[in-house]
């Protein structure tokens, strides 16, 4: 897990050796005969942590290598989230299949994939069957969510507001004895709230605390992490500046409350 606020080793002194171990678990954890590998470009679930810059493009060498399949989930992070319309362009790299699906739909039940023309020939009719796949009313309004989404620059709105929120959040964290780590892209932000910074031991009330007073304020975020110590901010793409100073405004209460 390319997690750097929690490496027992010094990032970029390491080398990113959290993608080069992966070519141990490959080697010595494995049959060496390993189908593919599913990476999300910057986990979700996992406490919205951004992997370093090269991290994706030495994973996928490694895979090169071996012949293994590089899939990257996009189905949280696709779509306008992380300021790019896929958050895989921010890494550089071509993966050789993206999974995709929420962001595509705004709310339509939909899913998808992009692969290589190598691989989508090796789909042969009758390997796949999906009772309500291409259902035409989901792909209307996904092509017409991809028409509004570049038409209304919401895209660039989440680059803009999440920049917004991320550089005001790190002037917060200045006078905070619990905020950890502010990190993610657009708006997919991430604030990691411990019990004490040198120890970093993970705020688990603490974050249920902020999670809850907001919510009496009118401002749902979400939590997550592996520990349920991250506060989530992942707001609509078309967030006013207005709109975000005030949960900044209302977080900034709750953070002095703690």
């Amino acid at each position: 897990m390319p997690y750097c606020y929690r490496c027992p080793l010094e990032f970029p002194d390491c080398g990113t050796e959290c993608a080069r171990r992966v070519e141990d678990i490959v080697n010595y954890h494995t049959t060496g005969d390993v189908a593919a590998m599913i990476v999300e470009p910057i986990l979700g679930e996992g406490g919205l942590v951004v992997p370093p810059k090269e991290y994706h493009d030495l994973v996928q060498r490694i895979c090169k290598d071996h012949n293994i399949v590089y899939i990257a989930d996009e189905v949280q992070t696709g779509f306008g989230r992380t300021g790019k319309m896929l958050a895989i362009e921010d890494f550089g790299i071509k993966p050789d299949i993206i999974t995709m699906a929420k962001g595509l739909g705004a709310g339509m039940p939909i899913g998808g994939y992009i692969t290589t023309d190598e691989i989508a020939a090796s789909l042969e009719s009758g390997d796949h069957f999906s009772t309500f796949g291409g259902n035409p009313v989901s792909c209307a309004v996904a092509l017409e969510n991809l028409s509004y989404l570049e038409d209304a620059g919401l895209v660039k709105n989440s680059k803009k507001m999440g920049d917004m929120l991320k550089k005001q959040l790190k002037e917060i964290q200045q006078s905070s004895k619990h905020i950890g780590e502010v990190r993610g892209r657009g708006l997919m932000i991430g604030i990691e709230l411990v019990k004490d910074l040198g120890t970093k031991e993970p705020a688990v009330d603490e974050t249920q605390s902020v999670a809850k007073g907001l919510m009496k304020s009118g401002v749902l975020i979400g939590t997550g992490g592996v520990k349920k110590n991250v506060i989530r901010l992942q707001p609509p793409l078309c967030i006013t500046e207005e709109e975000a100073q005030k949960v900044l405004n209302l977080l900034e209460k709750e953070f002095k409350q703690l």
